[in-house]
This record gives structure tokens, sequence and C-alpha cells, in this order.
């Protein structure tokens, strides 16, 4: 084969000319990046990275004072005269020094609802060992001997473990020997055992849960010691911001579906009845919150009152105000428990809706109707209704709770504008 030299020059010429061209195209090789197998290296070690630990768990460990308490026998006991009625006994409490803010409730009306409970309940940190329930905890009073204790430690235990700071968990609970698992029967259930050995046991009925917070199963009795070491480690526990913050989180999943239930068998659920005000669900939810089954029959009890003054069973029938006001009385003279001072208390930390209960009341008696003949099932009045159905039955101060000003104000102007 012979060389051909012109050939050869042409090609280097070409080669030369068009290098520039491909350095403006592809990039000079630092440009490039590394070749491609080191690329996919590098993109491996990128994705592989774990991300960031959370910051490492740090106690709050506040100054924690137990009351031992006997509203059985002492007379200057403010729950002396019902302590019977109640099921009260001899124990220990923590009074609340943790509390959900009314500028954290300003945020949503979750919360708002939330403060009204927390006002007849307690805060993050109250305990309650001196009652039926044998040991009560946290903003709802979460008790023990109903399971709901337990099934709320559980939803703050999950999150824990699932944000990866289970050391929380450790250091409140499992480093005082109990620890929440599934019980059993699949349920959430108390285990006291020991970290260093590695051995838990379910704590199964009231006799051992009694045991284990009160230090005896005998009804009336308690060991001192056993119910104040447990009330410093659950107050302990409602002080720690983390806990404080799933409480909360906890306490909404409670009122959403406390909300969301159906009473009378029929469509509508309680929120549907008021309608969206503040106050019914406020009231309804605190009532709940200390005896479901009790509250639902003072809820029908409202429900036949304002379907007698209306001749209408669909709440949208029924006139702003009406039911609010309704329920208020209803509850306001039930002689459950303490659930007038409860009604009083919601009334006082949700003053949102008073004009419109106010007109309701006027409106009422304009009418004929007397409010005692009403709870009696006596029907002595002409019949009230709305016109006709509203547009929409968004919750009236959802706007209020979003926007700025004061709380009350621009709450009070949003709902009773309705009203």
């Amino acid at each position: 084969m012979r060389f051909a030299p012109r050939a050869f020059a042409a090609f280097l010429a070409a080669f030369f000319l068009a290098a520039p061209l491909l350095t403006l195209v592809m990039g000079t090789p630092a440009e490039a990046g590394p070749p491609r197998r080191h690329r996919r290296r590098h993109r491996t070690r990128r994705h592989g990275t774990p991300a960031a630990l959370p910051p490492r768990f740090v106690l709050v460990n506040t100054p924690i004072t137990v009351r031992l308490r006997d509203p059985l026998h002492d007379l200057s006991d403010g729950a002396y005269r019902v302590a019977k009625k109640l099921h009260l006994e001899p124990g220990a409490y923590v009074a609340s020094t943790c509390m959900l803010s009314e500028a954290e409730a300003a945020r949503n009306r979750d919360l708002y609802l939330l403060r009204a409970t927390q006002a007849v309940e307690g805060g993050f940190d109250s305990v309650n060992v001196y009652d039926r329930g044998i040991l009560s905890w946290g903003i709802m009073q979460w008790a023990s001997h109903s399971n709901s204790l337990q099934d709320a430690l559980w939803y703050v235990k999950g999150r824990l473990q699932s944000r990866r700071q289970s050391d929380a968990w450790a250091a409140l609970f499992k480093a005082n020997g109990l620890d929440v698992q599934r019980g059993p029967n699949g349920e959430a259930a108390f285990f006291v055992g020991s970290n260093a050995t590695g051995q838990w046991r379910p704590v199964v009925g009231i006799d051992e849960l009694r045991v284990l917070f009160r230090g005896t199963r005998t009804v009336g009795k308690y060991d001192p010691a056993t119910v104040m070491r447990w009330s410093r480690v659950f107050a302990r526990a409602g002080r720690q911001p983390v806990v404080q913050a799933l409480q909360a989180g906890w306490a909404t999943r409670r009122l959403s579906d406390c909300l969301d239930e159906s009473v009378d068998g029929g469509k509508w659920r309680v929120r549907d009845f008021g309608a969206g005000d503040l106050f019914s669900d406020a009231l309804y939810f605190a009532l709940w919150t200390n005896n479901p089954a009790a509250c639902r029959e003072h809820f029908r009890r409202a429900i036949r009152q304002a379907r007698l003054v209306t001749g209408a069973n669909d709440p949208a029938m029924w006139p702003p105000g009406l039911f609010p006001f309704l329920w208020e009385q209803t509850a306001a003279a039930s002689g459950f428990g303490t659930w007038p001072q409860r009604t009083a208390s919601v009334g006082r930390s949700v003053p949102v809706g008073q004009i419109g209960r106010a007109r309701a009341r006027v409106e009422l008696a304009s009418r004929g109707w007397q409010v005692d003949k009403l709870r009696q099932g006596v029907a002595v009045g002409r019949t009230w209704r709305r016109a006709q159905a509203p547009v929409s039955l968004a919750p009236c101060g959802v706007v209020g709770l979003k926007s700025g000003g004061a709380l009350g104000a621009a709450l009070d102007s949003v709902t009773d504008g309705n009203g």
C-alpha cells in the first residue's frame, strides 16, 4: 500500500480545524466531569449518604410538686360533696404547669377547641391518681382504666420511633420500668420490666393496674411512695416539648373522631348539628372526654328539643344559635357529675357565640317556648325555623382563627354576625 502525502496532509488539516468546535460543544475534559464509571460511583455515594440524625433528647427536669389528696374525708377539699358520686378516693395529683396558650390556640380551630377542654381537664403535665381512672394524664386526662392512656402513649411511642427519637421514650418511661406494647389481645397495654434484663411482662386487668400505680388492689387504699413516684414520672413526661406536641396531635385526632360520630342513628354528624359553632363543638368534646356515653345521651336530648321547636329533622333548617343555646342549657341543667360547672367553664373559655345564644333565648321566649318545658318534651310555643337552608355550613370562626387581630373580637364578629 503506497503512502499518500497529500491525503494525509488533508486529514491533519481537517482534524485540527474541527477540534475547537468539538471543545465548544462537548466541553473540556474537566468540564465534562469524570468518566462514566466514576460518575456512577459518585452518584451512589451521594444518594447513599444517610440523613442527618435528629438532635439528641435533652430532658427538661424542672421541680415537680406532688400533692396527696383525700376528697372522701377532707372537708376542705373542693370535691368533698361529690366525692362518693364521682367515685373519688384518696391519692395524689400534680397540678398543671404546661398549658396550650391563647397564641397557640389562635393558629387553628382544633387547638382552640382543645384549649377549652384543657380548662376542665388539665394541661400537658397534669396527673390524677385519686379516682376510678386509677391514673389519668395529659391534656385530655387519658385514663388507664379505660385504656385511653395506653392508646395515647402507644401513639406517642410510635411517633417518637418514626422520628428516630426513641431515646426520649427510653429516658421517660423504659428507664422507669414501664413500656407500652401490644397486649395479649392486640390492644395497647402497659408492660413492666427492665432494659437491663430485656424481660417485660404485660399488666392485665384493673387489679394489676391498681397494684402498679397505687401499690395495692384495694379500693380506697394506696401506697404514698408508689403514687408519688408515678405522678412524677408522668408529670415529667408531660413537660417535654416533644411529648406536648404529640399529645396535641393525638388529642386533635380524637377531636376529629368525636365530632364526626353519629349520635342519633341518622346521616348527620355531631358537627352538623352545631353547624360549625365553636362553643357547641367545644362543649361536646369537653363532656365527651369526661364520659362519652353520657355526653351522647345529653346531646340527643338537645337534638330532640331543637326538632320540637322547629318541626324539622334536618339541622340545616334550624335557626342560627338555637341548637347551641339548647345544648348549653341541657348540659348546664345536668345532674351528671360536675357538668354544670364544666359547661360554665367552657363558656368562659369560648366566649364566641354568646350573642347568638342570647338571641335564641329571646326568640324562644317571644314565641312562647319555656326551656324547662322543652326539657320535658312539652311543646308549648310556636314553630320557629329558618326560611331556607344556608348556602354553606362552613364552620363559623375558622376565618377569624386564621386572621390577625384580637382573637375574641375576630371570632365573635364572625360567629355572632350569623346569630
